[in-house]
């Protein structure tokens, strides 16, 4: 292998090269004669089985029926993603031609294709705002505080490593809040990057998002996903850093990162909250049926989160949401209210939805409040979907929004922790409504033991106190 890239490498170099993201310049380099000798070499110590990542995989179709051909080695990895390409073209452009030293490019070269194949990652940008050291588990993702030493270990390293793709490494990354995970996809190995095809890529991670939303209603926002493949590169599929001038002096300018309202002030708390509604959320979306796919309810919830994520996306700061879209919001909160709260049977949904909004709760005053905030949700919705204009007498608001999502929000961390696998949430609402006795067992112990083992930011009112007299302003939330 050494000898083969050696070779090749004094060959190239001795010519001009053109920029090497250019398809131009990678067809150029692997034109070389020298270079099949390279891939021969590459073949016999990283085959397809140990090395997947290496190689393409090709199709012919024969009588209607796509077939796989053998992979082959990829030559846009191979010189592109390793480094090679970079690493020969700027070899080209130093006078003496050795400043990058042949052998040590070999050797590392050497390394690149033998070492294990790399482990994927996701690595998701949020606005949120983090106490220091922060490392919360959420799930299947682990939520973190990021600081720029933290992003230099995430750096390739080396004499190739210079020149692989990193796209974390911007300065305004200080102290950012990042999700991510583990995760068996590699965009890498496709011509179209999977969140690029989505019309809202944020929704395909909803379960975290919501989960810290289920902490505090303040929007948390995704600005950027990125891939990251080991220690060969680390690509930008969506998004980027959103960043403001800030100054304090009207004169001197300087560009900040954006944060928006969600912040952690309490690492701990938050840290036990996140873990444990974590694992509730895994375990309903995880729900399966006997032939082992996703069930009807798994699936509902999932809905419900895709469009709560949708609504947060579309509100800044506590009350401000998108010019006009009041409406298309509240059908966002609609919909998640039934995707939990429906069994599956469409007949007379609004008054079920209704009242098993209003049993999650553990006050008459405040069963009273969400029952009437729900149904105004519901008519809202109606004079939207139906193109008429809405009710001059009581128009819902962005004051209306607020307590909905903070309502929508509640009713999903309720409905996670009563959760059951052996029976549905509607029929024992319904059956708590009619039987105090119910009630208490199946809805007010349970909640209460939550919220007194793993509270959320602040304590909804209903927790806090029932009884006459706790009566709520704020429905499902702190009053």
């Amino acid at each position: 292998m050494g000898a083969a890239i050696g070779t090749w490498f004094t060959a190239v170099t001795a010519g001009p090269i053109g920029h090497p993201n250019s398809s131009e310049t990678l067809k150029h380099l692997a034109e070389n004669p020298m270079w099949e000798e390279v891939r021969q070499e590459v073949a016999s110590l990283a085959s397809y089985e140990r090395r997947p990542d290496l190689y393409q995989r090709a199709f012919t179709k024969r009588r209607g029926e796509l077939i796989q051909r053998q992979p082959t080695l990829s030559n846009h990895w191979l010189l592109h993603t390793s480094g090679l390409a970079a690493a020969a073209q700027a070899a080209s452009r130093e006078e003496d031609g050795n400043r990058i030293g042949i052998e040590e490019v070999a050797a590392e070269f050497a390394r690149f294709v033998t070492d294990p194949a790399p482990v994927c990652e996701d690595w998701l940008l949020l606005d949120a705002e983090l106490p220091d050291d922060c490392r919360v588990p959420i799930g299947e993702w682990t939520l973190e505080r990021v600081t720029q030493e933290r992003l230099e270990t995430l750096r390739p390293t080396g004499v190739l490593g210079q020149f692989r793709p990193f796209e974390l490494g911007s300065e305004h990354l200080q102290g950012a809040a990042f999700l991510h995970r583990k995760t068996d996809r590699h965009p890498s190995r496709s011509f179209f990057r999977l969140p690029l095809m989505h019309a809202r890529p944020h929704v395909q991670y909803a379960d975290p998002q919501v989960v810290m939303a289920l902490w505090s209603p303040e929007p948390v926002h995704l600005d950027a996903i990125y891939s990251r493949e080991g220690s060969q590169q680390t690509v930008n599929l969506h998004g980027g850093v959103p960043v403001e001038e800030q100054s304090s002096d009207g004169e001197t300018f300087w560009q900040q990162r954006t944060i928006g309202p969600f912040e952690v002030e309490d690492g701990l708390a938050f840290s036990i909250f996140c873990d444990r509604v974590g694992m509730l959320m895994a375990a309903a979306r995880n729900e399966l049926t006997k032939g082992k796919k996703a069930t009807a309810r798994a699936q509902r919830l999932g809905l419900a989160a895709e469009h709560l994520v949708q609504a947060t996306h579309a509100t800044y700061g506590n009350h401000t949401v998108m010019d006009g879209m009041v409406e298309e919001l509240v059908t966002h909160y609609v919909i998640a209210l039934e995707a939990l709260l429906s069994d599956g049977d469409s007949g007379d949904l609004a008054r079920k939805v209704i009242q098993r909004t209003a049993a999650l709760h553990l006050s008459d005053a405040s069963r009273v409040g969400v029952a009437e905030l729900a149904g105004r949700a519901y008519r809202a919705r109606s004079h939207y979907a139906h193109g008429s204009p809405p009710p001059k007498d009581n128009p819902f608001g962005e004051r209306d929004l607020v307590l909905l999502r903070k309502l929508t929000l509640q009713v999903m961390l309720r409905w996670l922790i009563l959760w059951k696998s052996d029976e549905t949430h509607g029929a024992m609402l319904d059956q708590s409504l009619l039987s105090r006795q119910l009630h208490q067992l199946h809805v007010e112990k349970p909640l209460r033991d939550f919220y007194a083992a793993t509270p959320p930011s602040s304590i909804p009112a209903d927790i806090r106190r029932t009884g006459p007299g706790s009566g709520v302003t704020d429905p499902g939330t702190e009053s």
